[in-house]
């Protein structure tokens, strides 16, 4: 069974049913939350659709009122301190708004280390492809790589034969982030050091959104690798690329 639910004004899914449960039991979803699956009309408050829960247990004898009374309806799930928002309304900008609790967000050298990584298997992916391509659109446009260009017309050419193996290195680059991201929220990189990328809500990331991050993680090359530095200053560790696309890296549990 697939869901949608409405998350900081914007509708969010589609979500299994695991993987609602997970967000109905760490807050994301609250009983105010718009909930809807096919088969419904309309879009309903969660709390009308709830299964009801288990009798609230009755209070502890002796408990200190000033440490403050936590009182659980039924059916109704707490919300964890990372939620960001409460009955359905969004955090204000800046705030955190990743739902779980104890949830660590991977820092500036951690990254940096599963960067590399990923540079080296791709590197290994990239070569052979690239310089095939190179050396076929040398050879078709009669440019002699293994001379300098003698005059400026040989640099149209020449210009061409890199913007090929450019793009034989993108699709390669994509295709690398897509096939690994959607399967195990991770590049190889970041598996080896432990670490996944999740969407701000927790949920996984759209073949359409790791493309998109993709290219915005181009403008945090652009910024002359600021882009990439501002991460160890964020409260959630973020990158330019992760404010853009709305994602977050975090620790695996």
């Amino acid at each position: 069974m697939e869901w949608y639910y409405v998350f900081n004004g914007q509708r969010t899914g589609p979500v299994s049913q695991s993987e609602f449960d997970r967000l109905v039991q760490t807050g994301v979803i609250t009983p105010a939350t718009l909930v809807w699956r096919p088969g419904m009309d309309n879009w309903q408050p969660w709390s009308e659709l709830a299964p009801p829960g288990p009798p609230a247990l009755p209070p502890l004898p002796d408990t200190d009122a000033e440490a403050g009374e936590f009182a659980v309806e039924a059916g109704e799930a707490p919300l964890s301190a990372g939620a960001g928002h409460a009955g359905g309304q969004a955090a204000p900008f800046g705030e955190p708004v990743f739902p779980a609790t104890g949830t660590r967000f991977a820092g500036f050298w951690i990254r940096l280390a599963a960067k590399l990584i990923d540079g080296v298997c791709l590197f290994a992916l990239c070569v052979v492809p690239q310089l095939v391509v190179i050396f076929s659109v040398a050879a078709a446009l009669g440019v002699d790589l293994s001379q300098p260009p003698s005059d400026l017309s040989e640099l149209g050419p020449r210009l061409l034969v890199q913007m090929a193996s450019l793009v034989v290195g993108t699709i390669i680059g994509i295709g690398y982030s897509v096939f690994f991201i959607r399967r195990f929220d991770a590049t190889p990189g970041k598996l080896a050091v432990g670490i996944r990328l999740v969407r701000a809500d927790g949920t996984k990331l759209s073949a359409g959104r790791i493309i998109g991050r993709y290219f915005a993680e181009q403008l945090s090359i652009m910024t002359f690798l600021v882009g990439y530095i501002i991460a160890g200053f964020d409260g959630e560790k973020r990158s330019l690329h992760d404010y853009i696309c709305d994602t977050r890296v975090v620790f695996k549990n």
